[in-house]
């Protein structure tokens, strides 16, 4: 099995406001693009990598370029690392969502509950789970692949 580094994405303007953004795209902000840099550099300092995957949204595939710019590696575009989408809460505040829905204890009480127009944990994962094999598949067993996703995809 190869090793796989699980990376989540830097900062972007949701993320100080405190909403969630799920699959909506966004790009970094400058202390995300100073992340992404420091990340890059803190990997190729302790990593010899062999490749680099990212969710399709520009958020990691920024975050990924990064890492791939010191280390000589392209990145390639996996469409099943994106985040997970909530649907029609998209761009909610964390505190409404817990407020108004109980977002986070209902979703993980029943994987199955999808909010409107959204997924299910139970989708994320098996979208998540088989890409993750995928890219394990495609390389041997000493090779140190980097995945650039999103915090909840990751946590999933």
């Amino acid at each position: 099995m190869a090793q796989l580094l699980l990376v989540r994405h830097g900062q972007i303007r949701a993320n100080t406001k405190g909403h969630w953004h799920g699959s909506t795209d966004s790009p970094l902000t400058w202390t995300g693009r100073r992340q992404a840099r420091k990340t890059a550099r803190h990997v190729h300092a302790r990593l010899q990598i062999d490749a680099i995957y990212a969710s399709p949204l520009t958020r990691c595939r920024h975050t990924a370029e990064a890492i791939g710019s010191v280390t000589g590696h392209t990145v390639t575009v996996h469409e099943e690392l994106r985040e997970y989408a909530i649907g029609d809460w998209e761009g909610m505040p964390y505190k409404e969502l817990q407020r108004q829905h109980r977002f986070i204890e209902v979703s993980t009480r029943d994987p199955q509950f999808a909010p409107p127009r959204g997924e299910s944990l139970q989708t994320v994962a098996d979208r998540i789970v088989p890409a993750l094999r995928e890219i394990d598949d495609r390389h041997a067993a000493d090779e140190r692949i980097v995945i650039v996703s999103h915090g909840a995809a990751i946590a999933v």
